[in-house]
């Protein structure tokens, strides 16, 4: 079960708008499954520009899982796309929240049209937990740099440096984390 709302210009890389994701999924052997367990997603994004090629972006997330979850598929944080300081899958358990401000630099050539490099600057915390009364105990967090080469419009080549307490990481890909 799926429900969303997307008023954003550009899915792939957002100057303004909003995105709203919940999800829920039900494994059980009644529908054919060989485990019982539940999970759930509530993901939000929000958008804002503040002048031509500056933009503050927002993400938030919230997971949720319930039952015999197995181990890969437990909520984590870490990764390309969430907490990029962490690497992806250190940590892990029934519940999982991340929310992570990211500002977005688009360079101006000299006529002020925006050029095709840019950079961001990105901090966030998140703490993964057995109950939601313990979520906010202990908290991860990460922060860092990335630089921006745009190949066609508003589809960049994505390069990231993301620091934490004792961990690092570093990611070359496309379009933005989120």
């Amino acid at each position: 079960f799926s429900i969303n709302y997307d008023s954003r210009d550009v899915t792939v890389n957002a100057w303004q708008g909003q995105y709203l994701n919940f999800e829920y999924i039900n494994y059980s052997p009644s529908f054919g499954g060989d485990n019982q367990y539940q999970k759930a997603l509530i993901d939000h994004r929000y958008y804002h520009t503040l002048a031509v090629g500056k933009v503050l972006a927002f993400y938030n997330a919230y997971q949720w899982s319930e039952g015999d979850v197995p181990y890969y598929d437990l909520p984590t944080l870490g990764g390309q796309s969430s907490l990029r300081g962490l690497y992806q899958g250190r940590y892990r358990d029934t519940e999982a929240i991340e929310h992570t401000l990211e500002y977005r630099h688009t360079f101006l050539r000299n006529n002020g049209e925006l050029s095709a490099h840019g950079m961001t600057l990105w901090a966030g915390i998140g703490s993964v937990a057995g109950t939601d009364t313990h979520l906010y105990e202990k908290l991860l967090y990460s922060y860092g740099i990335g630089y921006r080469y745009e190949l066609q419009p508003r589809m960049n080549v994505r390069v990231d440096l993301g620091f934490s307490d004792g961990d690092s990481g570093f990611y070359l890909t496309f379009t933005e984390a989120f």
